[in-house]
């Protein structure tokens, strides 16, 4: 289990308090109607993942790094993968590919605690300025269309290296129920 203390930036900074990180926008939608309970909607992924991003006054390219949800499933990766490369590849620059990982092949799946478990990482990936590594992958999935997606996945944790604006890192998170979560964390 984990825990986050929220608390709007300007009573924090009052307080003393020490912030690690910026919720700098977030967002819900549900997946409607789908095949099965446990089959995500990319689509819907994409259009939360997106609506984030431009309710937070961002560009795509402006996110350094993705928290995925990661499920590791035949079914659920791609679809997550191919939404986030839809939503957040563009303006990225000749060779700029959006690092991805997932706490889950640390920690497991976690169940309820799993999207926590996810901002947690993403808020010490955007505090410490390093890329977490996707740990345990023998095999990269063979239903990913890995040539051109333009995402990386760092077997190895990555110095996360900013030349233009503050690091911000994308969580993702998505319940069984057809519940989408996304939330951008900014240094």
């Amino acid at each position: 289990m984990g825990v986050v203390v929220l608390r709007r930036l300007s009573d924090a900074l009052v307080a003393g308090d020490v912030v690690h990180g910026v919720v700098r926008g977030s967002g819900v939608n549900q997946d409607g109607r789908s095949v099965g309970l446990t089959a995500p909607s990319g689509e819907a992924q994409w259009r939360l993942v997106s609506g984030v991003v431009e309710g937070a006054g961002l560009r795509a390219g402006d996110v350094g790094y993705v928290q995925a949800h990661g499920t590791g499933t035949r079914l659920g990766d791609p679809l997550e993968l191919r939404a986030l490369a839809r939503a957040l590849s563009v303006g990225r620059g000749e060779g700029g590919r959006l690092a991805v990982s997932s706490v889950k092949t640390c920690v497991g799946h976690l169940e309820a605690a799993a999207g926590v478990a996810g901002l947690i990482a993403a808020v010490l990936a955007v505090r410490e300025g390093v890329i977490p590594p996707h740990r345990h992958l023998a095999r990269p999935n063979p239903l990913v269309a890995w040539d051109g997606l333009g995402v990386v996945v760092p077997s190895v944790a990555m110095p996360w290296v900013v030349t233009d604006g503050p690091r911000r890192a994308a969580v993702s998170s998505f319940g069984i129920s057809g519940t989408n979560a996304h939330a951008i964390i900014e240094q």
